[in-house]
This record gives C-alpha cells, structure tokens and sequence, in this order.
C-alpha cells in the first residue's frame, strides 16, 4: 500500500524541497572543493574525455591504463600532463591535451544539455533538457574529487528511442515530478554522480570512493565484465601499480530486482579481484575473479590473496563466483590485440574426458584496435592522419550467462549478474554474439577553431531464445536462469525434447539476425583562447551533434520468416560554460 500524502505537502513543495537540497549540497560542495578543478566529467567512462585516453592508449602515447574505470581526478590530470609533454604525440594532439589541462584553473562548470531522439517504430520522440552543473578537483595534493548533478526534462511516453543491444544511457532518480506544457508531459528526473580518490595521481596506490557508471576490462565499449552502458553502481576500491604488474580489488554496491526484473533493494555486492602481469612491455596477461553474494556482506571476500571461491567454502558455497583471464598485446606502436575469457561455471569432468559436448556457461571477447596515425608513421603526411581509431571485435555470450538459480515469484535474486534488472555485461543477451566495427575520424583538430568528428559503426548481431521449446514461458534473456523446476536444462544428464547440443549456443531453429549501420558527427566550437600567458574564458563551448543508426532484422522478434526495418535518429546541442 502507497503511504499516505502528508497534509499540505504539495508535488510543487515536494520538488522545491529536493531542489532545495541539492543546491545546498552542491553549494557546500564548491566551498570545500575552491581549488583548481578539471573541465571534463571524470565520473563518466563514456565522457568525450575517456574518448580521447581510448585513442591515445592505442597510439601508445598513454601507457597501458588500468582496467577499472572511471579515473580519479589525479590520475587524469597526470594522464593529460603525459600527453601535453610527450614528443612522439602530433602536435595537434599536445595542443589537445594542453587546452584540457589549462582549464584545471575554471573552479565550476554549468552545461545545458538539449536531445531530441526518434525512432521508426516509435509514435513519438525522447525530448530531454539537462541542467548540469560538475565541481571536480584537488583538494590536496593527495586528494582529489568530483561531483555531479543533473536536473532533467524528459519526455519517455513512447521509449528510449534507442538501437536494439545498446543498453541505456539515463541514471534517473525515481520521482513524480511532472510539467505539462502545450498538451505534452515531462517527468522532472534527477541524476548525480560523484567520486574521491585518494593517493599519488602516478597511481602505485590509489583508493578510490564513488557513485557512477563503471568499465572493467581491457575493451572500452560493451566489455564482457562490466560495461559503461549498464546501470550506475557504487564502488569502493584499491588500486597498485608497480613495473611487473598492476592489481585491482574492489566492490561495486548494485540493486537486486526479482526473476521478473521488479523491485530493487540495497545490499548486493560484486566482490572483484584482478591482477595483470607485465613481463615485456608489449604483452600483459592476467587473472580476475568476482563474487556476487547479498544480503549479507562476507568479510572474506576483502582478503585480496585468497581465492573467492575458496573463501565461499567457508560460508558453504552460498553465493556466486565467476573466474576469468585476460591478454593484450601490442606488437606494433599503433596495433592493440587484446581478448577476455569470463566463465561462470562448465564441466571440468566431461572437458578431462575430451567430452566437449558440455555446459560452458561464459562469455568472451576478441578484438583489435589500430590507429593508423601511429602505425603509419605521424610525421608522414596523408588522409591516415584523420583516422583516428579502428576497432574490430567479437563477443560471443553463451546460453544462461550473468544469470543464477534465484528463489522465484517475488523473491529478489541476489545471485545473479545484473544490477537493476540488467546486465552488469555487454549489452547482448545470453545466447548471442555480435561481430563490430567502428571508425573515427577528425577532420578538424584545432583548440582555436573547434574540433570535427565522425564515426562510422556497423555490427551484426545474433540472438536465439535458448529455453524455445524447453521452458515454456521462458525468454531465455538474463532474468532467465535455464532451469525447469529444479533441474538445470543446459548441463548433463538433462534430456533435451529438442535434440540440441547441451550449451545451445544459437542452435535454435530461429535465430534473429540484426544488422545495423551508423554514422554520427560531433562539432565543437570553444568560445575561450589558448595563449601561452594561459587562458581567456570566452562565452564557453558549444557541441551539436547528430547521430543515424539503420537497423535490419531478419527472423524478427525470434518470430520465423518475419522481418524489419528501424531507423533511429539523433540531435543534439549542449553548451557548456
């Protein structure tokens, strides 16, 4: 049952009362953090900074960067002094880097934010205006924050207005807040994000404290172990870095929903461990583990040396753990080969036998990333100077991956891999994989007169319902856990009805087809001047963007012989001071 309004407590007193507190925060926020802050949101992995640390990580202009993003405020700041000072970048690129860290002297950033999303299939479109100021800085030396509030207008009366498997892009605090202006309604959502990091900003030992989206892995899009599309988490965690390896231990705080994807409660941890090797300077290889367990909180799973799945024993295997390795190789400067394995469990009898007709219950992930700049040479003039990044990957998700055995009907699932309701992986289901490539080009580089990019994509995707024709009423999608009753339907000895292999990757009679070709471009016009006395503000940047995705599926909706057409469309124009 609702609780019941206050008397006298209006939605317009509600909402004022909230504005109230947040500007307050924020404001007592700005007092304590009056010292020289960085202009790009560091709280997000999909900002267009970490964009530009992706391509300079493929030029070899960065060195190899941790695996757990976001950064904290000082090991950006030394990132950037990095590439300003580093010779063997272009001088466009040091002019870059240079006019990011010249406005370390701005205290406080205000960006006004307005989209307009469309989609074919869809009877209207997303409307959305953000106001949203960012505070992020030094504090000392050896500490440093950010902190970040969005106030939105939204319209969602017809969908996100978003590709199929590109997860979402929104974090909104629920609220009933509404404005209704000329017939249509908007909802009034909030956001904020925010983080602290404490230690040296060379990073040999740094503690990081914070509330956002988060990446894990070596792959910057729809990584296999945690994503920046999927839902914001809080995380706690440590990293050390040293010349023969770099570890990580950590704890992401994410929501628990039922089978059914409804309801959310606090209290489910994701325990994560990672170590990666450095025995050259051209290969890393390393090991990673994760626990998910909740309600309860296990103090075992803070011991970083000792196994998770050998700490469970203890608790008597009440929780899940899931174990994975990975490897990057750079055998040319501009040429980066990397992969992931991520297994949550498979038969180590039936492999031992040679029986490979077996449960594999993972995910995994290859690829390469080239930046034709560097690997042709940047002092050679030529059109590979406007490329500049190539990715190339597959991703391959097995039947019933990032689920658990949950207790069913309105029980929440502390085991399983999501966080609210979705996945904490790539944004593809179980049972799927996809095959990607994008391409970014700059036609324009230049701090004075603005920067121009562009970037084409393309992807086919694959995806079957593995519980067809097995589990009846089953979607086979991540809240779906593949047992019928209490037997798990994709290990041995279960009887298949359907006469598939045991795993069932995408042996189903029908199996979706989607392929979907994008481009987008982005202008960015800075208002502000870069001299060498330092800087003048201007009246502040402006970027308008445009993005067009085309989508065919064939066997749509997993329905035999149906097939589609989408088109999705994108504007944008923000304005940032």
């Amino acid at each position: 049952m609702a609780r019941p309004r206050p008397a006298g407590r209006t939605r317009g007193a509600r909402l004022s009362t909230r504005l109230f507190g947040a500007g307050l925060a924020f404001a007592c926020a700005f007092v304590l953090t009056a010292r020289p802050l960085l202009a790009q949101t560091v709280t997000d992995p999909s900002d267009a900074l970490y964009a530009e640390l992706e391509v300079w990580e493929a030029e070899g202009l960065v060195p190899r960067l941790p695996a757990l993003q976001p950064y904290p405020v000082q090991m950006v700041r030394r990132l950037l002094e990095h590439v300003a000072g580093n010779h063997a970048a272009s001088a466009a690129e040091r002019r870059r880097a240079a006019w990011l860290l010249a406005q370390v002297d701005v205290p406080l950033h205000l960006s006004l934010h307005l989209e307009h999303r469309t989609a074919s299939d869809a009877g209207g479109p997303l409307v959305k205006a953000v106001i949203d100021p960012t505070l992020q800085g030094m504090l000392t030396s050896w500490l440093g924050g950010a902190a970040r509030y969005q106030l939105m207008a939204v319209r969602t009366d017809d969908g996100l207005a978003l590709p199929a498997f590109s997860g979402t892009r929104e974090d909104l605090i629920y609220d009933d807040a509404e404005l209704d202006i000329g017939g249509q309604t908007l909802l009034l959502r909030q956001a904020s994000h925010g983080s602290i990091g404490v230690g040296d900003g060379d990073g040999e030992l740094l503690f990081q404290a914070g509330l956002s989206r988060q990446r894990v892995g070596p792959f910057w899009h729809n990584g296999v172990i945690v994503g920046a599309q999927a839902p914001q988490a809080g995380r706690f965690s440590l990293l050390l870095r040293r010349p023969a390896f770099t570890a990580h231990v950590a704890l992401y705080e994410v929501t628990a929903t039922t089978d059914a994807g409804m309801g959310g409660a606090t209290g489910k941890h994701v325990h994560l461990h990672a170590i990666d090797f450095h025995p050259t300077p051209w290969l890393d290889v390393g090991a990673f583990e994760t626990m998910v367990s909740g309600p309860r909180l296990e103090l075992l799973y803070f011991i970083p040396a000792v196994s998770y799945f050998h700490s469970q024993g203890l608790s008597g295997f009440a929780d899940n753990a899931l174990v994975g390795v990975t490897a990057r190789a750079t055998p040319l400067t501009g040429l980066d080969v990397k992969g992931v394995l991520y297994v949550d469990d498979t038969s180590f009898n039936d492999l031992a036998r040679l029986r490979f007709d077996t449960k594999y219950k993972l995910a995994t992930q290859v690829g390469a990333a080239l930046s034709p700049a560097a690997l042709f040479g940047r002092g050679q003039v030529g059109p590979h100077q406007a490329f500049r990044l190539v990715t190339v990957d597959y991703t391959a998700v097995m039947p019933y991956m990032y689920t658990h055995v949950g207790a069913g009907g309105d029980e929440l699932n502390w085991l399983s891999y999501t966080n609210a309701g979705q996945s904490l992986g790539p944004a593809l289901p179980p049972n799927a994989d996809r095959v990607q490539l994008r391409a970014l080009f700059r036609a324009r580089d230049d701090v004075e007169r603005g920067l121009f990019d562009v970037e084409v994509n393309a992807a086919l995707v694959r995806h079957g319902n593995a519980s067809a024709g097995i589990i009846p009423g089953r979607d086979g999608s991540v809240l779906d856990d593949g047992y019928l009753g209490d037997v798990p339907t994709f290990q041995p000895p279960f009887a298949d009805p359907t006469g598939q292999p045991v795993t069932r990757f995408l042996t189903q009679d029908v199996v979706e087809h989607t392929l979907q070709l994008g481009v987008a471009a982005s202008c960015t016009l800075d208002g502000g001047r870069l001299s060498a006395a330092g800087v003048e503000r201007g009246p502040g940047a402006v970027t308008a963007a445009a993005r067009y995705t085309l989508e065919l599926h064939d066997h749509a909706g997993l329905v035999e012989g149906a097939s589609a057409t989408a088109h999705f469309g994108e504007l944008s124009v923000a304005w940032r001071y």
